[in-house]
């Protein structure tokens, strides 16, 4: 029989609280990836009834005009023609020469989907909605959760997965989506590697977070950025602000 010694319960609680705190941890992350899961589910059934509502034809819609100049574009390529218009074209494009006042990227990526299903608006709308309803929340959740912790993560994928917006435009044959997708990506692994660089010395980083400070995670944030940039050069505005709060982030936690 053991002698009570004052303490001796409380001591053995936390000792308890202690072993249990990783089940407690794994078991956050699984009900955080099932309730993330429904999310995506809830987005891409959303983004996917976008698409399908604005059909297999494209017209001068409210809000997303440019993609009459995307699927014009991409067909002018597919038939030969090169990056021109057939007829002068805004902003000041005159017919047959060459433009780069479009996002060559994104029209690009209409032309292969027409060459592979044929010139089916449809198809890319479809393949748009689904990349977005899945990449869109669970990029808001990871970097949401890493600066303001597991709720907030939660609510801002969310919001991401019902606000009408995101939701329209991800149907639309614009750039808006996947600029935003490319941005997403690059402040997720610019957050991962400040993350990595506030671990205490000695720790080991989650998995997310190994090799963020490596040259791979370099080249992932320039790639990120660069896919910004083509599908919208205005993208690029983030670049010099990402990478100073990369370098003052660390230099303040050690301050």
């Amino acid at each position: 029989m053991r002698r009570y010694v004052p303490g001796m319960f409380r001591a053995e609680a936390i000792q308890a609280a202690g072993q249990n705190r990783p089940s407690a941890l794994a078991h956050w992350a699984a009900s955080d990836s099932v309730v993330v899961g429904c999310i995506v589910i809830i987005a891409t059934a959303g983004r996917l009834a976008s698409a399908i509502l604005q059909g297999d034809r494209v017209e001068p819609l409210p809000g997303v005009f440019d993609q009459i100049s995307y699927d014009l574009l991409a067909r002018q390529v597919i038939a030969g023609h090169g990056f021109v218009f057939p007829v002068d074209w805004w902003p000041a494009t005159r017919a047959g020469e060459p433009t780069a006042h479009w996002s060559y990227l994104y029209t690009l990526f209409l032309s292969a989907a027409y060459v592979v299903f044929g010139v089916h608006p449809l198809v890319p709308r479809l393949v748009q909605a689904v990349v977005a309803g899945v990449l869109q929340p669970w990029l808001t959740w990871r970097i949401g959760s890493r600066i303001f912790g597991r709720t907030a993560g939660l609510i801002a994928a969310a919001l991401s997965a019902v606000y009408a917006y995101f939701v329209y435009y991800a149907g639309a044959l614009m750039t808006e989506t996947f600029c935003i997708l490319a941005i997403l990506w690059a402040l997720d692994t610019a957050t991962a590697m400040a993350h990595a660089d506030a671990q205490e010395p000695g720790a080991q980083p989650p998995r997310s977070a190994r090799g963020s400070g490596s040259l791979r995670s370099w080249l992932f944030l320039g790639l990120a950025f660069a896919v910004a940039g083509l599908l919208r050069q205005v993208a690029l505005m983030m670049l010099p602000i990402t990478l100073a709060w990369l370098f003052w982030a660390p230099r303040r936690r050690r301050a």
